[in-house]
Order: C-alpha cells, then structure tokens, then sequence
C-alpha cells in the first residue's frame, strides 16, 4: 500500500484494518517519509522492497507510483491498484483531463513559501465529502506529518507529481489492472476515466476503470465501497485455472466429443442463426472461428462464405489435428485467446462458441477479439454464466468445501468490459438449458467426454474415493425430477461490433 502526497501511511487511517481482514499487508511509506524517509526519489529504490507477486494498492500520487513499479519489474507485481490516480497529474496539450498547471503551479508556490499553510487548505480539497471527524482526522494526520518531515520531501514528492507520465506505462501494463477515480474529486477530474480506458485497452492485459460516487479520498468517503472492488479484482485475477489442464482435457476429449456434444450442437445451431443474421449486410472476406475444436462449425462456417478464407484456432493441440484429419483445405492455428497470434484489424467476423469460459481474463479476451477485427466487423460469442451447473454444485456442497464447479463469469461483467472497450454495438441474449439424464454415472462421464471437467487449480483431484462419490450420489438424488437427474447451463450470447 502507498500512500498519496501531503503526509505518510497514516493516511489509509482504518481502511488498512478493515483490508487485513482479507490480505497480508505491506504498509511503505513514498522516499522521504516513514521508513523510507532517506531513500531517494525515484521507484526503483521501492521495487526493492516489495515482496514477491504481490497486489500494489496506491493512492494518488501513490498510485502513479505503483503503476511505475508495475512497468519497471511486472514479473514481481500480481496486480495494480489505484485510487484517484491520474495518468499525468498536472495538465498538458496532449493530456487536458488534470490539474490545470497554472493551479498547479500557484499550490507548488504555496508550498514553497508555508507548507503548513497549504496543507491546511489542502484538507478540505482532499476530503471535500467526509464527515466532521473524518475531516478532522485527515487534518490532525497532516499536521503530524508535516512536524515530522523536512519540506524539501513535500517539495521533492510535488516535483514527481508534476513529472510523473505514465501513459505509455499504462498502455503496456502487463498485469491487471483497477483504476477508482471519485465522480466529485476535485483534485483528479472525473473526466479523466474515459482517457485512461483507452490507454489500458491498448495494454496487453486490458485494465478497469470505474468511477465511485465520492472525492479524492475514495478509501476514507467510500470504504466499504472501495474495500469490495478490491476484493473482487483480487479474487477475479487469482490463478484459477490451468490452460494447459483445459487444453489436455479437450484433446483427449476430440474423438468422442462430436458424439456426446448435445448442447454444443444446440447451442452452436443458435449461434449460428445469430452470426448469419449479424453478417447479412456485410462484406465478409474472413472469419476467425475461436475456440473451433473438433472444426464442425468453421466446415459450416467455410460453406456459408464460400469466398471468405475461414481459420480455425484453438488452445488445445489435440483438437486442431483431429480437425486436420476430417477435414481439407481449412486453416488451422493453435492459439490462446488471451494473446491471439494474430495481426490486427485480421479478420471481418468472429464464430465462438462455448469456449471463452474457460478463459482467465475475460477482458482481455474482448480486447483481443477487438483487436483482431477490422473497423466495422463483429463478433458472435456464446458462453456460459453463472448458474451453470447449478446442480453439480449444490450435491457437492453437501459433502465437502471443495471447488468442483468452476467459476463463470456474469453478463454484467462482459458488457460492462465491452463498453469500457469501446465496441460500437452489443447486444446480449441468454437462454436457460437443462438436460436430464437416468443416472449420476451417464451424468458425470457426458461432462469428462466433452473434456469439460473441473480445470481450478485448487480443486481437489479426481472425485474422492469411494465414500465421496456415494455421497455425491445421495446428495445428487435429492433433484431428480420426473424427466431424470437435471443438469443446467445459463447460455449467453453476445454479438459485438467494432
């Protein structure tokens, strides 16, 4: 955690505790201050402290910080955090959403002249939202910094804040990334949220930028508010799955899949209604079908636009040759869709179908997937959301704390991603699936033919032994219906326009 400029670790006052109660913290003080008062100024002598894959947090100047050292040694930082932090602080031609510098420059004066008098009208402007005590608080803290400090750390944290650019370093952010801003900051205007999604949505892990309804000190106005992004953020990016178990998984899966693959079809078949639909009035001379597994629909897809050139990619090696064998004269190229090996503006229309699920980071898989398109193509997507599986889950709740099911993510987390993105049109659909079959036995091996078994990591391996599987068979009972033993899937569909 860094603080902002104007005082020391003093200033995350009790949001520090209420953090600890999810995380191990690690409290630095900026150069000058605290602990770090005789390291120089400058975020190499930080890096050195950190502990390893660690989440940055930093407010405000302390923010810029931790964006810095997220450029400067991105294999040691997990994630960055920031809350009021703009891109530059002080306002240029080319970077007009900051502190006017004229303002800038009559607060550096201030400063120079009587740092004490400054701090104090900084308060307010800091806390223009917080109550009496809170206000009185973030005063009291300030003052107290202030005695124990000489100016020339003021002076010297004023200069990195006047200094500070970090558009490239945001624009090639290599780890997630969450930027709070305060709708009624009157130091960091709100206007800059949009500018700084546009930087990140150019990085090769797309970042978040969210506006929280509060002032320059968001922890202080908003902490629960705050406390739950960061929470959230830091859940969503932990590792849950291994790429390379999914891959494996669906490789073996290759020779049976098309035969058991129900609600593949079924789903596909509606996906593919949607994709004509969206490509009617379109030119399409290329198509990328993400995620093309056994390669049924990209034959579908290559008989639909005869004149367009059709490329199969999918992260699973196994599938891609099992394709090559049915099939001639289709493109095949194994890729992630988190870092497509693609050029950009490559394709006229995107076919995916159940696969971008079982990806890490949905959001930078619609940046690659924007990327990839030309100007005025569109996508076709069909994933799975929360609630799929539902019945899978609840049976093994009731016999241990394990992860059995993965995690799906929410439509309201793809369209607000998609927005922040920059996708000229999106439009979503969702349908309710369930099928039913005679016996957990049919149930369970339908899902380890189609490949689709648990990939978290830190599920538990295999079923359990005997004991758990009778278990699960008992607690899985409990929802036969008259049709069977109910297994349901929440579908969404999305189609995007670039």
């Amino acid at each position: 955690m860094l603080h902002g400029w104007g005082g020391d670790s003093r200033a995350w006052q009790d949001f520090a505790y209420q953090l600890n109660q999810h995380f191990h913290l690690h409290i630095l003080d900026l150069p000058g201050f605290g602990g770090n008062r005789h390291a120089p100024v400058n975020h190499q002598s930080l890096i050195e402290m950190l502990p390893q894959r660690c989440y940055l947090l930093g407010w405000s100047l302390g923010g810029m910080v931790a964006v810095q050292l997220a450029a400067g040694a991105p294999d040691k930082i997990a994630g960055v955090i920031t809350l009021a932090a703009n891109a530059k602080f002080v306002a240029s031609d080319d970077w007009p959403t900051a502190m006017a510098k004229a303002t800038f420059e009559q607060f550096y004066s201030g400063a120079s002249r009587s740092l004490q008098t400054t701090l104090k009208r900084f308060a307010p402007l800091v806390g223009n939202d917080l109550d009496k005590t809170q206000l009185a608080q973030l005063r009291s803290d300030l003052m107290a910094a202030q005695k124990a400090y000489p100016d020339a750390a003021y002076m010297s944290g004023l200069n990195w804040l006047q200094t500070l650019d970090n558009r490239e370093s945001l624009a090639q952010m290599a780890v997630p990334s969450l930027h709070l801003l305060g709708e009624h900051d009157q130091l960091v205007p709100a206007t800059a949220a949009q500018p700084l999604a546009k930087l990140l949505i150019k990085a090769p892990v797309v970042g978040a930028v969210e506006l929280i309804q509060c002032g320059h000190a968001l922890h202080l106005a908003e902490p629960q508010a705050v406390e739950q992004k960061i929470v959230q953020f830091i859940g969503a990016n932990q590792p849950n799955r291994d790429k390379q178990k999914v891959a494996d998984s669906f490789s073996r899966a290759a020779p049976t899949y098309d035969s058991v693959a129900q609600l593949q079809r079924k789903v596909g078949a509606r996906l593919s209604g949607l994709f004509r639909r969206s490509i009617a009035r379109r030119q399409v001379d290329s198509v990328l079908d993400l995620g093309s597994g056994t390669g049924i629909y990209s034959k579908a897809l290559a008989e639909l636009l005869p004149d367009a050139t059709v490329v199969s990619t999918d992260f699973a090696q196994g599938m891609l040759q099992y394709a090559r064998s049915q099939q001639q004269g289709e493109l095949f190229c194994v890729g992630d869709a988190e870092q497509l090996p693609f050029a950009d503006d490559s394709f006229s229309a995107l076919f995916s179908s159940l696969m971008v699920q079982w990806c890490e980071n949905t959001a930078t898989v619609l940046a690659e997937i924007y990327r990839v398109l030309k100007p005025g193509g569109c996508a076709v997507i069909a994933t799975l959301g929360p609630g799929t599986l539902y019945e899978l889950n609840h049976a093994w709740a009731q016999v241990d704390d394990d992860q059995h099911v993965n995690k799906f993510t929410s439509a309201k987390v793809w369209l607000m991603q998609a927005a922040q993105l920059g996708y000229a049109r999106v439009e979503y659909k969702k349908e309710p699936i369930t099928q039913y079959y005679d016996n957990v036995r049919d149930l369970t091996h339908s899902l380890k033919a189609l490949g689709a078994r648990n990939v978290n990591i830190r599920s538990a391996a295999g079923l359990g032994g005997r004991q758990k599987i009778a278990e699960f068979t008992r607690a899985y009972e409990t929802q036969r219906t008259q049709h069977g033993l109910p297994l349901s899937y929440q579908v969404d569909y999305f189609i995007l326009e670039k």
